[in-house]
């Protein structure tokens, strides 16, 4: 992990009130000058980026195309995922690994976490030995189970009822109704990217009705109780099975109630597990 923000100068002249604790007396009509990018700033993500990058184009890594925010060294196989100030990095062995800590280092305050256990709220566990690594968010779907007051309910064996039919609310749902209601298919729908790809059909049909739910809406998406019951399932990825990619497609025909469009979906397979 990189201090990020207080290591790179602001790209803007902003200027801050003297903050509280830290107000002179004897200027009390003064402001002051921002030299470094702070927490809160929109710009500060993209200031960060564009200071790392060029490092890490010099030490001989690329950006891939299709993700901006993943670095590839083809000579040394060092891999590095960048989120914020967040960097995950894969190599080969540990002196590969060390060495790469020891150049970036010259320039930036490094903290090294150890070896991860867990990215973004996932969790990560493998075994060198048996040659696999899981992917799953136990922690973080019991901090959304406890955040909406959902801990006590009755666990689902499904992610969605098949008979339940949702159509678009025809009164207008309150404001605080709908953040709720949004709040909670946000949680539902990072769980979803990360490892729980099994419940990816029934959030995205629900994720249609966030600018005004009902109470039906509402109660489907509390079926969230079937993770409560699958919290420790998650994505494995064995080093020795199926290294080729294949992919499988399915569509329903007409299957919205109010527009009948079709919804269509599909799977994107590598090293035994799911990728897409």
């Amino acid at each position: 992990m990189i201090s990020a923000f207080t290591q790179r100068n602001i790209d803007a002249l902003l200027y801050l009130e003297q903050p509280e604790g830290f107000i002179n007396i004897n200027y009390l009509d003064y402001i002051l000058l921002l030299n470094k990018v702070l927490y809160r700033l929109k710009q500060l993500a993209r200031i960060w980026f564009y200071t790392l990058k060029p490092k890490l184009l010099k030490l001989g890594f690329k950006s891939l195309n299709s993700e901006a925010c993943l670095f590839i060294n083809n000579n040394t196989k060092v891999i590095i995922c960048l989120y914020i100030d967040d960097l995950a990095i894969l190599a080969p062995n540990n002196i590969i690994f060390n060495d790469f800590i020891k150049s970036i280092s010259q320039d930036f305050k490094i903290k090294n976490l150890g070896v991860i256990k867990d990215y973004l709220s996932i969790d990560i566990n493998f075994n060198i030995n048996k040659g696999f690594i899981k992917l799953s968010q136990a922690i973080y779907i019991n901090k959304v189970l406890n955040k909406y007051n959902l801990q006590d309910i009755k666990i689902k064996s499904t992610p969605i009822d098949s008979y339940i039919k949702l159509e678009p609310n025809k009164e207008q749902a309150n404001k605080e109704y709908i953040k709720l209601y949004q709040m909670l298919i946000g949680s539902l729908l990072y769980i979803m990217l990360g490892t729980r790809v099994d419940i990816a059909y029934a959030i995205i049909k629900l994720a249609r009705y966030v600018s005004n739910p009902n109470n039906t809406h509402f109660t489907a998406v509390k079926r969230v109780s079937y993770l409560k019951g699958t919290k420790d399932y998650g994505i494995t990825y064995y080093k020795n099975k199926n290294h080729f990619i294949s992919g499988y497609c399915d569509a329903d025909y007409a299957g919205d109630i109010k527009t009948a469009k079709s919804t269509s979906g599909y799977l994107i397979l590598y090293a035994g597990s799911i990728i897409s």
